[in-house]
């Protein structure tokens, strides 16, 4: 086992098989279901829960990025003043929606496993899992108490997901899915919101997709003992189709880099398009299967092709360090633009004088702080 596992201290990994036992215990039966909820895990708290994050050192590209229209209307000198106080920050992101008073918004801020936001969802859960996270929400940041909430999260999403949405994924219940992509992209739209369409899932700009979708891999080794499927047939979730070959976390990714790239059902430009997903999007990150007279293999149980000249190949790497300055530049002198924290998943681009650039614009870090 290699990748984001090892970055988990002996505490996170005994909270991932409390989870995993939870799940079993509220019949979550699904392997690749189980690995999917963990990758999503991940991605929000490390297995770490915790309230959500003071964001006063945070670059305020980020925080557009990750709230948009919460943030639209704010000027770069504003977004300054405000990030700087946690609760008047929070409440304007948050308060006044989902059950929030206006000045609620930093009470029921993100929380947990996987980070749980908003009064409303605060007192749905702390219904279901006899607990009362409304009065005491930080009772969330208990390792017990988040472990329940998660999992009980997840099952009603599920129970109440509308059927449209279980069919982009060919399924009609927590249990019933068939792949591993088919598993994280739906345990990924459960946890944003299934008001979110499929595209608004794959497009988002934080990162999170990325990671859940490349980390689900591990996560299903580890649950199975079986590497991840790599099959190109469907892979039903009592393990026909899997073989023992090369696990996901050593496959090449590819980053990209056209504004819109269609996926087709053929290594052919003139084949027909997938219709059972969008086309890939700039500063999507890939995983390539197979490759084939210039065109790759982004599924691992599905025909989905797309071009090869309109990608570029990425290196997966993680953080060892406390804090990463990425910088405008690939210098120590050049502006700074935002930071990263150990065990973080980045992506690199290019490479340049011990320096290497994590995104299609310019973000680059010292490369002496990365694990490859």
């Amino acid at each position: 086992m290699s990748g984001f596992l090892e970055t988990l201290s002996a505490a996170q990994m005994q909270n991932v098989e409390g989870i995993i036992a939870c799940m079993k215990r509220n019949n979550i039966t699904n392997t690749l279901m189980q690995a999917a909820i963990l990758a999503v895990i991940s991605k929000e708290s490390s297995f770490i829960p915790k309230a959500e994050r003071d964001y006063s050192t945070t670059a305020n590209s980020r925080i557009r990025d990750i709230f948009g229209q919460r943030v639209k209307q704010l000027s770069d000198s504003e977004l300054t003043g405000l990030k700087k106080d946690p609760k008047a920050f929070f409440d304007l992101i948050y308060g006044g929606r989902y059950g929030n008073a206006a000045d609620e918004g930093f009470k029921y801020r993100g929380r947990g496993y996987n980070q749980l936001t908003f009064k409303d969802n605060y007192r749905k859960t702390a219904e279901r899992i006899k607990t009362d996270i409304v009065q005491f929400p930080d009772k969330l940041n208990e390792p017990a108490v988040a472990t329940e909430a998660v999992i009980s999260y997840f099952i009603e999403k599920f129970g109440s997901a509308p059927k449209a949405k279980l069919a982009l994924y060919s399924m009609t219940d927590i249990n019933s899915a068939k792949t591993i992509e088919d598993a994280v992209n739906a345990a990924y739209h459960a946890n944003t919101g299934w008001g979110k369409t499929r595209e608004q899932i794959i497009t988002e700009k934080t990162g999170g997709y990325a990671k859940a979708k490349i980390r689900v891999h591990e996560f299903y080794e580890l649950i199975s003992g079986k590497p991840g499927p790599v099959s190109d047939k469907p892979v039903a979730d009592n393990g026909t189709a899997l073989v023992t070959a090369p696990t996901r976390i050593n496959l090449k990714r590819v980053c990209v880099i056209a504004k819109s790239l269609n996926v087709r059902v053929k290594p052919d430009a003139k084949s027909a398009k997938v219709t059972d997903r969008d086309a890939a999007v700039a500063g999507e990150v890939l995983i390539v299967y197979t490759e084939k007279d210039g065109w790759y293999k982004i599924a691992d149980s599905k025909e989905h092709w797309v071009a090869a000249r309109y990608c570029t190949p990425v290196k997966r790497a993680t953080v060892n360090t406390a804090e990463l300055i990425i910088r405008s530049g690939p210098s120590a002198s050049s502006a700074k633009k935002g930071s990263l924290t150990k065990g973080q998943e980045v992506f690199v681009f290019a490479e340049k004088d011990s320096w290497c650039k994590i995104a299609p614009d310019e973000k680059w870090v010292a490369g002496e702080f990365l694990k490859f």
